[in-house]
């Protein structure tokens, strides 16, 4: 009997101590494959997730794994969402205001091409002669004539008045009313 009993001892250690290199074994298999798992994509290792050659511990690790992974890529396409709802709403923003910019800087073009056209007078030629009354600086009058031909410009006022203006030597532009039929435009 106690021979059986040591053999039985014997055999039990043995299969002991293949069980534990079986299961080492099965342990470094399992880490092998685990790491050729860890290099594909997230959704590649979707796909392993019950592969036969991973330990229970290795399987746990790959699902953290792809956990991780997923939870990265949801925060990248929400980071990416905001980013391009953002970017659309800039983008909507700035073409409105270059739109408003291109409406204020016609409309202030045109203002200043309008201030500046009625302001500029018009080359004339006096159809007959016409004396006016001048004042200088000082204050003295004296009377000028201007012969039939002579070049003036004419400009009309706001008030609805024609005003000439005529170079004067020494003098500078002297600006005075005229009557409107004593004036024809200069060709």
């Amino acid at each position: 009997m106690g021979r059986s009993h040591r053999t039985v001892d014997v055999r039990l250690k043995s299969a002991n101590g293949a069980a534990r290199r079986a299961a080492e074994r099965l342990r470094e298999i399992s880490a092998a494959r685990l790491a050729e798992l860890f290099r594909l994509p997230p959704g590649e290792r979707f796909d392993h997730l019950e592969d036969g050659a991973l330990v229970q511990a290795d399987r746990a690790a790959l699902r953290q794994s792809i956990r991780k992974e997923i939870v990265r890529s949801k925060s990248a396409r929400l980071r990416a969402a905001v980013w391009r709802e953002v970017s659309a709403a800039t983008h909507s923003l700035l073409r409105s205001l270059s739109k408003l910019e291109i409406v204020a800087s016609t409309v202030i073009v045109a203002a200043w091409l309008a201030l500046a056209w009625s302001n500029t007078g018009h080359r004339a030629t006096l159809a007959r002669p016409v004396q006016f009354l001048t004042e200088d600086q000082s204050g003295a009058h004296s009377n000028l004539l201007l012969p039939a031909g002579a070049r003036v410009v004419v400009k009309r006022g706001w008030d609805g008045v024609y005003r000439v203006r005529h170079w004067v030597p020494l003098r500078g532009y002297e600006t005075f009313r005229l009557p409107p039929d004593t004036w024809r435009l200069a060709p």
